[in-house]
């Protein structure tokens, strides 16, 4: 190419460039979305300088790539899942030196140039090619790459390569305009996904792992396309599992993956990888046997919590090179809110198996506490009690005998023993009331109640509004709470009335019983902190209890005001196994 060859039409042409920058300055105006602004600049380009093929670039010069962003041709398909690195074909090579490149298979080429084929495809013989860069305010942002193939193709002309930097230069605005839309349409799309996934994850504490993921794959399809989906977790320490998969992979949730796997080469090195198309490289590792299917592009991130890389998530898409540099950072932004999610969702879960474990051995303690109290009774009523009831039978027979030469003393042993066995028998209740066994929580407690009104003199009242017997665990919880408030009572508290009342909260999952007297009342505070250093062991055994068992003592009290007691445990506490 030189600059004496003769320039065609060059009046009607310098029209042309006028309207058709016209026409790109109109659409940029308009304010249309960058493949808009980008195929009308195609269009115009066409009119000026024919082609048979058109690619258009933009240039990342942080990652020295250049990624189509809009094509023209025959092959389109493929040349925009091409990534090219500057330096590598014309593309390349303009975006590196801020020059136009032109190919015209002549002498005048640059013999250091080699075009770039289309994957797939071999050098095309009748084949010229010119790449001019757009220049912006930071150096190359873009490049305009022009092909004319085929056997009848005419090579470039220095017309018209000088035509098409013209054009350049002036449809950078439109491209620069047309790309900062493009930025702020995905930042809104991104934001809106990010919402979406909080809104979803953040609507309750239960939310589990599977609808998180289900949630933050909704909303990523908006702004990522993927063919495939999946998240894998290490759970436990040193293995993989998968928690997620979309359809069309043939693999299992809940199957752990190699440890030589795609995955666990994420979780160790605590960052993710885009791959063009794993069927012919993949340098990290099997992908669950994708490798063997219909899926070529991999971009994966990882999931960070607490300063650990414990999962990662990853993205196939069937179309090779389909994911660059920008996609693996904005799926990194969007596995930031992901594993904020997931791990409380974890961690919630952890907490719920605690409690759930806590439980069960809560119950497993209170029935072999329980039992033991079964077997003291028991054994107050068939030795001690007995022994006292034939001790009592032979004074009474020795009585019978002859006249008493100590009668003081016999009457005075008897009521001993009358009196031991009356303790005896308390004792044996207190331990475990048979009632509580054969009949529940309320007849037990009013016999309690039944207890103070005739030993202490006291009124009573019972009001219950429970619809049937309690799980065992919690039955024997309450009663024990309660029972030691009705004991409290009656040591301390000199009242004339006490009250009891029994209720349930459905909504909340509690049953609840409310100790309240006319006692001269205590103060709280001061009793607590005896209660905590152990000084007041019955109310300290009653808060650690209530406490183990998930629930809650409240007490309402003041010196000369009387008390009110209140406790609240789950309905459920759990079955010993």
């Amino acid at each position: 190419m030189t600059s004496t060859e003769p320039v065609v039409g060059a009046g009607s042409r310098s029209e042309d460039l006028k309207e058709a920058l016209f026409e790109v300055a109109t659409a940029l105006n308009r304010g249309v979305s960058r493949q808009q602004v980008l195929g009308q600049i195609a269009v115009q380009l066409r009119r000026l300088v024919p082609h048979t093929e058109l690619l258009i670039g933009r240039a990342d010069s942080g990652a020295r790539m250049v990624v189509p962003v809009f094509a023209q041709g025959e092959h389109a398909d493929e040349k925009l899942a091409m990534r090219l690195p500057y330096g590598t074909g014309l593309t390349g090579r303009a975006a590196e030196t801020g020059e136009a490149v032109v190919y015209n298979q002549s002498d005048s080429d640059d013999p250091t140039l080699e075009p770039a084929s289309v994957p797939g495809d071999g050098p095309v013989t009748d084949e010229y090619v010119m790449a001019v860069p757009l220049h912006g305010p930071d150096g190359v942002e873009g490049i305009i790459t022009l092909y004319r193939q085929g056997p009848d193709q005419a090579r470039w002309r220095s017309d018209e390569l000088r035509v098409v930097k013209l054009f350049a230069a002036q449809a950078q605005v439109a491209f620069h305009n047309a790309e900062l839309y493009a930025a702020a349409e995905e930042r809104a799309k991104r934001l809106a996904a990010m919402n979406e996934v909080l809104r979803s994850t953040s609507a309750s504490l239960d939310a589990d792992v599977e609808s998180i993921c289900a949630s933050w794959e909704r909303a990523l399809r908006d702004l990522i396309p993927f063919t495939i989906s999946g998240i894998a977790l290490e759970r436990p320490p040193g293995q993989c599992l998968a928690v997620w998969l979309s359809d069309g992979i043939e693999f299992s949730v809940g199957q752990p993956l190699p440890p030589d796997s795609a995955p666990m080469w994420v979780i160790r090195h605590g960052h993710g990888y885009v791959l063009e198309d794993i069927r012919k490289h993949s340098p990290y590792g099997p992908h669950a046997g994708l490798e063997d299917g219909s899926i070529a592009a991999v971009v994966t991130a990882p999931l960070k919590a607490r300063g650990n890389t414990y999962g990662v998530i990853g993205l196939g898409h069937q179309e090779p090179g389909r994911y660059d540099q920008r996609t693996q950072e904005l799926l990194e932004e969007v596995g930031v809110y992901l594993s904020a999610a997931i791990d409380n969702a974890l961690l919630y879960k952890e907490v719920l198996d605690r409690k759930a474990n806590q439980s069960r051995l809560l119950a497993k303690l209170i029935s072999a506490q329980e039992e033991e109290r079964k077997a003291l009774a028991s054994e107050l009523h068939d030795d001690t009690i007995q022994v006292l009831a034939a001790a009592l039978l032979r004074l009474d027979r020795l009585a019978t005998i002859g006249p008493e030469r100590h009668p003081e003393v016999v009457a005075k042993l008897r009521r001993t023993l009358v009196s031991a066995m009356d303790r005896a028998r308390k004792t044996m209740v207190n331990l475990r009331p048979p009632v509580l066994d054969a009949e529940g929580l309320v007849p037990a407690l009013r016999q309690q109640l039944d207890a103070l009104a005739q030993d202490d003199e006291m009124t009573v009242e019972l009001v219950c509004e429970l619809d049937g017997r309690l799980e065992p665990t919690a039955e024997t919880v309450l009663f024990r709470s309660l029972q030691e408030a009705l004991q409290n009572v009656r040591k301390h508290a000199r009242a004339s009335h006490v009250g009891l009342e029994l209720r349930t909260r459905p909504v909340q999952g509690q049953v609840v019983g409310v100790v309240t007297d006319d006692g001269v009342g205590f103060d709280v505070l001061g009793v607590l902190r005896q209660a905590v250093h152990g000084g007041h062991l019955g109310l300290h055994s009653m808060l650690e209890r209530v406490e183990m068992a998930g629930g809650r003592v409240n007490i309402d009290a003041s010196p000369g005001s009387g008390t009110r007691l209140t406790v609240s445990i789950p309905s459920t506490i759990g079955a010993p196994e």
